[in-house]
């Protein structure tokens, strides 16, 4: 009959060996990584890798959503906007939210730097319904004091 001291010894023994075991396969797959990275030419920016060890891409934001890890399906938390500007050197784009990019900072007036700016369409306004604040018409009327009439 075995004990639970030795059924604990037994189990350290086997964490101790599948750490071993996680060490050698992501040596093997980091250089996968790497090889793949230099084939296509790819860069941990491309990645959208942190530069930061330990960190990851937008760690610094708050309230920043990433993409989430759940069940082996990655799903991204939030959708980003459609690109709003364009870099005409780089061909880089920025959605107009957050930190403007080094290359239209200090810009003024951004308008040479929009997308198809003019075969976008205007923006339809359509106007809101007015809200009520605080009871509705029929309970007012229904709570409202009755006129006092005056004896003749």
């Amino acid at each position: 009959m075995e004990t639970y001291k030795a059924v604990m010894a037994q189990i350290e023994k086997l964490k101790s060996k599948a750490e071993q075991l996680r060490q050698a396969e992501i040596k093997g797959v980091v250089d996968r990584i790497r090889e793949a990275m230099a084939h296509y030419g790819l860069t941990a920016e491309d990645l959208r890798l942190s530069s930061k060890p330990g960190g990851s891409a937008g760690a610094g934001k708050k309230g920043a959503k990433k993409p989430v890890m759940k069940a082996g399906k990655l799903k991204a938390a939030t959708k980003a906007g459609a690109p709003k500007y364009r870099d005409p050197a780089s061909g880089k784009t920025w959605t107009g939210r957050g930190k403007p990019p080094n290359w239209i900072v200090g810009i003024s007036d951004r308008s040479a730097f929009l997308i198809d700016a003019g075969s976008a369409p205007a923006a339809k306004s359509a106007p809101k319904k007015a809200k009520l604040k605080g009871k509705s018409k029929a309970r007012q009327r229904a709570t409202a004091p009755a006129e006092a009439t005056a004896p003749a």
